[in-house]
């Protein structure tokens, strides 16, 4: 469907990006709590249980996030392949690491970022398909996931 500005699909398309850019933030901010309480000592199953079970919402909310977002760019809802996701992804990323390495040259950036070598290191080519593995391990069931397999 194409994505025309004022139409009430137009609309709906905003609301739903929003939503899922509200279920990401909601399941990073847990991530971070649970995280935080982890770091402390607490490591019994239940709290490990919600650590994995908050960064895997994390995990997928920002990639489905950032799907809606290569969509709405393009003006149309249709699907578009994993391999042309992969590469939006993988630049996607190259510039977001540009942008912190302006902002720390200029003095702008948030007390809270990384040297700046940090943010000069190369993208990995294949970054957006280990994204899309990452999402897929945490979305599908795999018997990799657990007893020492390969799977986040």
């Amino acid at each position: 469907m194409k994505l025309v500005r004022g139409t009430d699909e137009y609309r709906n398309f905003r609301n739903a990006m929003f939503h899922e850019f509200t279920l990401c933030e909601q399941a990073f901010d847990e991530f971070i709590m649970l995280a935080g309480a982890n770091i402390h000592g607490q490591n019994d199953y239940e709290t490990l249980g919600k650590l994995y079970n908050s960064y895997s919402k994390f995990i997928v909310h920002l990639y489905e996030f950032y799907v809606s977002c290569f969509k709405h760019n393009q003006g149309k809802t249709d699907n578009i392949s994993h391999n042309d996701l992969d590469v939006l992804f993988t630049s996607e990323v190259e510039k977001l690491m540009g942008n912190m390495c302006s902002l720390i040259e200029s003095g702008r950036a948030p007390s809270w970022v990384n040297d700046l070598s940090y943010y000069q290191e190369a993208v990995p080519l294949d970054f957006g398909q280990r994204f899309r593995d990452v999402r897929n391990n945490t979305s599908h069931v795999d018997y990799r996931r657990t007893g020492g397999g390969n799977r986040p």
